[in-house]
């Protein structure tokens, strides 16, 4: 495995999603990331790296040395299938836990009908800032005041947070620093160091705007 691992030099960085404004900013601190260590990114992304056969084949692929894997909710017996082989890899942002042993990087959180109820709730906070948008368009059409009658907070901190009215109360993720502790952890992997901390949970912020206030009497 050594011998191999010193004559391959591309890192295969697996995002089975199309690469918006969240995925995206992952990818690309990657791949900026990978770059000073004399290594070259092999991407697979969208719908050709959801196909169940790209993880089994990693390890038997020409001049792949490891793997970056944003993944989609799929069994940690995969995982440890690609662990037991011995290929090194690391995972980011999982969308469940991990086993253990699995290297692994992700931000400290847990993992429009609501507005119909006949009691409807004084505030949301969505899965992300996209959905929370959804909610403001939904809060908008019900002539819902926000945050008069409505607090609406979203999660990611992307750029659409700043661009709707009001500003999306929201919680920040390191989504460039996920990325680059990703390829930080990889690289000692391949260079065979011991890594005393195999789950990293980066911090969070919550950045107040004005989609969010007290609540309505």
């Amino acid at each position: 495995m050594a011998a191999r691992a010193g004559r391959a030099r591309a890192i295969y960085v697996r995002c089975p999603y199309v690469l918006t404004d969240y995925f995206g900013l992952i990818v690309s601190s990657v791949g900026e990331t990978i770059e000073p260590h004399g290594r070259q990114m092999i991407l697979g992304a969208g719908e050709a790296a959801q196909r169940s056969a790209v993880l089994p084949a990693l390890p038997g692929r020409q001049g792949v040395a490891g793997a970056v894997l944003i993944l989609r909710p799929e069994p940690g017996e995969e995982l440890l299938r690609l662990r037991d082989r011995r290929f090194p890899f690391v995972v980011i942002d999982p969308r469940t836990p991990p086993p253990k042993d699995i290297v692994a990087v992700s931000a400290a959180y847990f993992a429009g009908e609501l507005l119909d109820l006949p009691e409807p709730p004084t505030a949301l906070v969505a899965f992300n800032d996209k959905m929370a948008v959804g909610a403001l368009w939904a809060a908008a059409e019900r002539g819902l005041r926000v945050p008069g009658d409505l607090s609406v907070a979203g999660f990611d901190d992307i750029d659409v947070a700043t661009a709707t009215s009001p500003p999306l109360t929201t919680v920040r993720q390191p989504l460039a620093e996920m990325g680059r502790m990703a390829v930080t952890l990889l690289m000692r992997l391949l260079g065979r160091h011991t890594l005393e901390a195999l789950h990293v949970s980066l911090g969070t912020e919550v950045i107040v705007r004005g989609s969010t206030g007290p609540v309505p009497r």
